[in-house]
């Protein structure tokens, strides 16, 4: 199974709700866009703007594939996509009105929970890439030993999952003495700070890279697992342009197909045109390779659903597309075994051809 496959993740239950509501929007978007597609006419071009999480890098490859293939074009759309920072947010750019779309993480949850009217359209990293760094000679080596230690993070960078694995410890937040992100890694360095939040794509090896050994913790592992980076957009959005909308999904996500099966050209634009030193070896460790899968296991029928992770089992569902019954899968998480499996008998019923009849995830209790 790989780190990027498509999946729904169960969070500890004081992340649940908001977990819940992110699947129902990308649920409720998903339907409503599809009863509506039609086809739209290329003879006139409409201008948008995507607005990215942060500075143009491969982790946004699937805009720039689309963008350059002319997926956006042949759906009608002529599209700019404009790059992010700390101080041009794509929530807040979207919701001023200066792009129509963006791509954000984990924020989106608190945004809607504070009554931004904002609306998942895909997510297309299936989980967060943020990891808790210490340095190895910090001897921290669990959640329960932040405790007591100078963490820098930023709400923004990773702060709910950050928030979530306390939780889990049973730290509060006035066990631990929190430092402004200043978006460097210079302060664990010189030891500063004891911990900091980052991305596990390339700031470990960038403290390798100047003699100091990292310690990652990753939040998933202890059941903190969120979204990564998610395509959204505004509730105006769809209501006024919902045809718009799925050209736009839809030429996404052609695009990340296209750049996911040709990567090394995808490196190429993308070092070709950055201005922020985006070199070859940064975005190669953004893509995973064969060695990045733990397992593989092959699942009956056509279509599966988001698998769900609860401690040391994967659930998932699949389906046969001759008469939609539906079969739950429980497997181990180490290697990937059959724990068991339960097939359900269901009937044919319309769906949207972009939708599976196990376009359903498995929903676990604590039991």
């Amino acid at each position: 199974m790989r780190d990027l496959s498509k999946q729904m993740r169960v969070v500890c239950s004081s992340q649940s709700g908001a977990m819940l509501l992110l699947a129902v929007l990308l649920f409720l978007s998903s339907f409503s866009l599809g009863a509506n597609a039609q086809s739209i006419s290329s003879e006139k071009l409409e201008e948008v703007t995507l607005h990215l999480k942060y500075f143009h890098a491969f982790q946004f490859a699937g805009y720039y594939a689309a963008k350059d293939h002319g997926y956006y074009q042949a759906e009608g759309l002529d599209v700019s996509i404009n790059e992010g920072s700390p101080d041009n947010l794509a929530v807040e750019a979207t919701l001023a009105g200066r792009a129509q779309y963006g791509v954000e993480g984990s924020a989106l949850l608190n945004a809607r929970l504070s009554g931004k009217p904002l609306v998942v359209l895909a997510a297309i990293f299936q989980y967060a890439p943020y990891v808790i760094m210490a340095r190895r000679d910090s001897g921290i080596r669990t959640p329960e030993d932040l405790a007591g230690r100078n963490i820098m993070i930023s709400g923004r960078m990773g702060g709910a999952q950050f928030q979530a694995i306390l939780n889990k410890a049973g730290i509060s937040t006035n066990e631990v003495t929190i430092t402004q992100y200043n978006w460097s890694i210079k302060d664990i360095i010189n030891g500063t700070v004891d911990a900091t939040m980052v991305y596990v794509t390339d700031q470990p090896n960038r403290m390798r890279e100047v003699g100091i050994e990292p310690f990652v913790i990753h939040p998933r592992y202890y059941g903190i697992d969120f979204y990564g980076d998610c395509l959204f957009t505004t509730e105006s959005e769809i209501e006024e342009h919902p045809l718009r909308v799925e050209a736009f999904r839809s030429a996404s996500l052609k695009g990340w197909e296209y750049a996911m099966t040709h990567v090394d050209e995808m490196i190429d634009l993308i070092v070709g045109t950055s201005a922020n030193g985006n070199e070859r070896e940064e975005c190669q460790e953004m893509n995973d390779t064969d060695k990045d899968y733990r397992w593989r296991v092959k699942l009956p029928g056509e279509g599966w659903s988001s698998p769900v992770v609860w401690a040391d089992r994967i659930f998932v569902t699949a389906a046969l597309p001759d008469d939609g019954s539906k079969i739950i899968h429980c497997l181990r998480t180490p290697d990937g075994s059959l724990v068991w499996k339960k097939s359900f008998r269901a009937q044919l019923y319309p769906k949207h051809n972009n939708n599976g009849f196990a376009s359903s995830t498995p929903v676990l209790d604590e039991n």
